[in-house]
């Protein structure tokens, strides 16, 4: 994109923990905490970061490469959801207005933020409101917006806009009511938005992938637990749940054309569809899970750890969601991260999909490259006539 700086570091010293350095003519600096604090960009703009005792970010200078500064500041609620954020209207304002007066005296472009659960709901600016609808209850893929304002004339308008997303639910385009293109734009590799065409001067998108919230002053996405730099692909703070996140505590998903992480704490690890469909259904390895409720699971009876809610590996935990949900027949396509496929997955997988009633199931281990694929009888067991899968590899 006309840069020419080296995209990575020449620096031979260690670099610890994961922190990036210099990537693509931008260089970082953390506290000891490893959160980022202070980032040169590669076109001269300087920016500084500020953190409460919980990590979050608070405020934000920007110094432009014209020499002009902004200084935007940020609040969260006890739950740690961001509900607020705006720019200080002169640098003599207090920086710590804005954390104790969430009607944003003092402030400009001010938006507040209203929360379900940990699903945006709305977003209220000035000059009026922008609710969210989802896909349905447990997905971040948006659906739709609802835009409400009053005019100079005192009359209350809405309309309604539809979010077009791809595969990992980024949205590629907006339409109104009637299906006129409103917007369109095109992404990096790590969702940046790298373009986009406004066709209606009042199109407003600032979603990107999911659970993700543009902020235009920064280039940073927020992702509700943590900041998500999309150019380098990586957050800029530890992740909160530890290793459990895995070894690198900043990176975002191994390949995020099949990873999704919606609250900046973990990468799916398992996703299970029907061929044809958009739906997805998701798993995570159980010391992952936000929620680890505990129940038998009703659909099968399956051994070691896949007895039970609460240990179920993920790759059942996707496939049950999906029986949950009333998906039967059609080809299943089964996604792994990580570890393959265990040993008590193995004839748990073959048993879901029987209970899916699947004309068939494909399984593929990301880290492996290995593709396991099983067709009508070949769900059996072993001993009443199905493949195992040592004779299923790359087939």
């Amino acid at each position: 994109e006309g840069k020419t700086a080296a995209l990575l570091s020449d620096d031979r010293s260690v670099i610890t923990d994961n922190r990036l350095k210099t990537y693509n003519g931008t260089t970082y600096y953390y506290d000891d905490l490893g959160n980022l604090i202070h980032r040169e960009l590669a076109d001269g703009e300087v920016q500084n970061y500020f953190y409460d005792l919980h990590d979050h970010l608070v405020k934000a200078e920007i110094f432009k490469k014209d020499g002009s500064k902004e200084t935007w500041v940020y609040t969260y609620d006890a739950l740690g959801r961001r509900i607020g954020k705006g720019r200080l209207k002169n640098e003599e304002v207090s920086e710590t207005a804005f954390p104790h007066d969430l009607s944003g005296n003092g402030l400009e472009n001010h938006t507040r933020f209203v929360w379900d659960g940990s699903h945006l709901l709305q977003e209220i600016h000035s000059d009026g409101r922008y609710t969210y609808i989802y896909t349905d209850q447990d997905s971040y893929e948006p659906l739709a917006q609802v835009r409400d304002w009053v005019t100079e004339d005192g009359e209350n308008c809405q309309q309604i806009r539809y979010f077009h997303c791809d595969q990992i639910g980024i949205p590629r385009e907006m339409t109104d009511k009637d299906g006129n293109l409103l917007w369109f734009g095109n992404y990096t590799g790590w969702g940046r938005l790298k373009e986009e065409t406004k066709v209606t001067d009042s199109a407003y998108q600032l979603f990107r992938l999911q659970n993700q919230y543009a902020d235009r002053e920064t280039g940073l996405h927020y992702n509700f637990f943590r900041y998500y730099e999309p150019d380098a692909g990586r957050f800029v703070n530890q992740d909160p749940i530890g290793l459990w996140g895995g070894m690198n505590f900043y990176s975002f998903a191994s390949n995020i054309q099949n990873w999704i992480d919606f609250l900046g704490l973990a990468t799916v690890d398992a996703t299970f569809r029907i061929r044809g469909s958009r739906k997805k259904y998701t798993g995570t390895n159980p010391t992952e899970r936000a929620n680890r409720t505990s129940g038998a699971i009703e659909c099968a009876s399956m051994p070691g750890p896949n007895r039970d809610k609460h240990s179920m590996h993920a790759e059942v935990e996707a496939m049950t969601a999906a029986f949950d949900d009333g998906v039967r027949g059609g080809i299943g396509e089964l996604t792994v991260k990580g570890k393959p496929v265990c040993g008590f997955c193995k004839s748990s997988l073959k048993q879901l999909a029987r209970s899916l009633d699947l004309k068939t199931l494909i399984i593929k281990e990301m880290d492996t490259g290995n593709i396991y694929k099983f067709t009508g009888d070949e769900l059996l067991p072993i001993k009443e006539g199905g493949k195992g899968y040592k004779k299923c590899d790359h087939c």
